[in-house]
């Protein structure tokens, strides 16, 4: 017996232990899927006030963490009061969020939240709160973010905070709080400013860009030219001319800005110097673009050679800046390139026709009109669909409409809708009903609503309207949603969200990884490109990433945007920025900073993110919040910095952790 008691004794805690392990896996079990709930809501971008009602009061802080984000995001209405309980709840991490989240619904109606944190003793939601005064329109919002820079007291890293923050603001006032601040001793908050006050290009700040020019920060120095180049004022070439010959390829880069926009002929010498080879080859085609603009006889004979370099982003860059240069005299060149073997080059053709004056140009266009090449046809239609002559206009929008490629279609459209031309109507309709493709369709649509009260007993419309309610792209349902309201037909409620993947199961794949972070390896013609993935950031964003690298979708591809000191950008398989996956993606806003190296998902407005993204060459912090930041570079910036349009992507592979 004793035995016994002995077995019991060890059996009862042993019970209790299994008992509190039972608990805590199902209180586990109900986090998980009620964390699912709020990812799959978020995704579906979906209106569901009971439930939100219920997770703001949950008893876990990430649960109301993740809440406050989905408010934020989301950006309904009716979500907007649940976010006032949030932003006073007891727990750091959740307060952090719906400060996030105000900023991100940026309304004033939030201010006297973001105005107490903005004095918070917490450094975190002082920062947080001083980002997301910005965004929230309020005179009040306003005077603090001025009252925290000219603060002598407060600590250096919130001033350059505010000053950077101050970048959204457009009245006189922030700008003489920004102009105050042009000369403090602390470069952190010097760079700030004058990153705000280039966001400006006022030519009342031109002293201080001029000043800027002479600081010992190179940002603010490259800040100060940029803001130049877009302001543009003579005076300053004498001021310009040195940096024409600085070892900075940026700052060759923006000063040749500046002589572009003032015409500074005088300094056409210097800018002939930097056609050299040995130059970086931003320059050069910065340097072409100048003379296209500004050059002269002796200009165009230095251009001619490079209608043959074996860089095909100065040679068509060549082509077209003859052809601003000398119009009509470009034309047997142009001719030449419209029948060239390479599509890049009668691309170039049909765009150097935008320079021309003879009606031969239409001509050439029209043949172009009808290549085999998407991208050909797109620059020729470009010209012809922004003719001043109507005949021209209308003798290629419909054509352009009915074109299999999306892009004509597109510009179709929106030159139909420009110019309000009800009487292409049945074309209209015609190519909605024979096409699947969901930006043809969505530009339709478009069209269709700027046609406003001219579409009432229009026959047609309403079928079209019907079908494109019941449409699988809740993109499309929702334009079709707007017409039908203005032509007054009836709505359903059902399937006013977009739809989703997510499912409890695919949630812990996608968002439950506590394993360091996978890294995207981009393999390129100028060498390879490391990024880490951030998946706590953006979950979605990354899995999406990865599950397109894995399918080989990425290999193959080229970099079709580069814009120096800004981004470069991959991800479109037509090759000119105009394609995607077949799908969207959701935008997962995050309060990660844009710096040089960051990796951000590329739309054409919220929630059209799909395949493209960017690497920036450089800060940018006016991106912070409003496209997805997924990851930074951790090797390579030196390939980036190469990159021209163009450039082959040999492969992308995904190292996860465990390799």
């Amino acid at each position: 017996m004793k035995t016994n008691r002995i077995a019991l004794s060890c059996a009862v805690p042993a019970l209790l232990l299994l008992l509190a392990a039972s608990h805590a896996l199902g209180q586990g079990q109900v986090r998980s899927k009620t964390l699912a709930d709020i990812a799959i809501l978020e995704d579906e971008r979906a209106v569901d006030t009971v439930k939100v009602a219920q997770w703001i009061v949950s008893g876990d802080p990430e649960v109301r963490a993740r809440t406050a984000y989905v408010i934020g995001i989301v950006g309904d209405t009716s979500y907007w009061p649940y976010l006032f309980k949030l932003l006073d709840d007891n727990a750091r991490q959740v307060r952090l969020q719906a400060i996030f989240a105000a900023g991100q619904l940026g309304d004033s109606v939030y201010a006297q939240w973001l105005l107490r944190y903005s004095a918070d003793g917490d450094s975190a939601i002082k920062s947080r709160a001083i980002e997301a005064l910005s965004k929230v329109t309020s005179q009040a919002t306003s005077k603090q973010l001025m009252a925290i820079l000219s603060d002598s007291l407060e600590k250096p890293h919130f001033r350059a905070l505010a000053a950077e923050s101050i970048h959204r603001l457009r009245d006189r006032y922030s700008f003489g709080a920004l102009v105050a601040q042009a000369t403090n001793p602390d470069v952190a908050i010097r760079e700030k400013v004058f990153f705000s006050l280039s966001r400006r290009a006022n030519r009342e700040a031109l002293p201080f860009y001029v000043s800027g020019l002479r600081d010992t920060s190179r940002q603010i120095r490259l800040y100060a030219l940029g803001a130049l180049a877009r302001v543009g004022d003579k005076s300053i070439l004498a001021e310009i001319k040195p940096l024409l010959q600085a070892s900075d390829w940026r700052a060759k880069y923006y000063s040749l800005g500046v002589v572009d926009k003032v015409r500074g002929r005088e300094l056409l010498p210097e800018v002939t110097a930097l056609l050299d080879a040995k130059e970086h080859v931003y320059v050069r085609q910065a340097a072409i673009r100048v003379f296209g603009d500004i050059g002269d006889q002796q200009a165009y004979e230095q251009l001619t050679p490079f209608l043959e370099d074996a860089d095909i982003n100065l040679c068509t860059e060549a082509l077209t800046a003859i052809a601003r240069l000398k119009k009509d005299e470009a034309l047997p060149q142009i001719r030449t390139w419209s029948k060239s073997d390479n599509p890049q080059k009668r691309a170039a053709a049909a765009t150097a026709c935008g320079s021309v004056v003879s009606s031969e140009r239409w001509s050439i266009l029209g043949v172009l009109a009808s290549d085999g090449a998407p991208t050909v046809r797109a620059a020729a239609y470009e010209n012809l669909l922004s003719a001043q002559s109507d005949s021209i206009k209308n003798l290629f929008t419909i054509p352009a409409l009915m074109d299999s490629d999306m892009v004509p279609a597109v510009l179709a459209c929106d030159r139909i809708a420009r110019d309000t031309l009800i009487m292409e109507l049945n074309n209209l309709l015609t190519r909605y009903k024979g096409t699947r493709d969901k930006d043809i369709k969505a530009a339709i649509l478009d069209c269709l609503s700027a046609f406003g009260d001219l579409l009432n007993g229009k026959p047609g419309v309403k079928e079209v309207v019907t079908a494109a309610l019941a449409d699988d792209n809740y993109s499309i349902r929702k334009r079709a949603s707007v017409l039908a309201s203005m032509l007054k037909m009836p709505v359903a409620g059902e399937n006013d969200h977009y739809l989703t993947t997510i499912t409890p199961e695919t949630y812990r794949l996608i968002y439950a990884s506590d394993s360091p972070n996978p890294i995207a390896e981009i393999k390129t013609v100028k060498g390879t490109i490391r990024i880490e993935l951030l998946r706590n950031a953006a979950p979605k964003t990354v899995a999406n990433f990865i599950k397109l690298a894995k399918s080989g979708f990425y290999d193959k591809r080229v970099w079709h945007r580069v814009v120096p000191d800004f981004v470069i950008q991959d991800g479109c398989p037509r090759g000119d920025g105009w394609g995607g996956p077949g799908y969207e993606i959701r935008c997962e806003y995050n309060d990660l900073p844009y710096n040089t190296g960051s990796v951000g998902m590329a739309t054409s407005g919220k929630d059209t993110g799909g395949s493209q993204y960017f690497i920036c060459q450089s800060p940018q912090p006016h991106l912070n919040g409003r496209y997805t930041l997924f990851g930074n570079v951790i090797e390579g910036m030196d390939i980036v910095e190469k990159i021209e349009i163009g450039d082959l992507i040999k492969s992308v592979k995904i190292i996860e952790p465990k390799e």
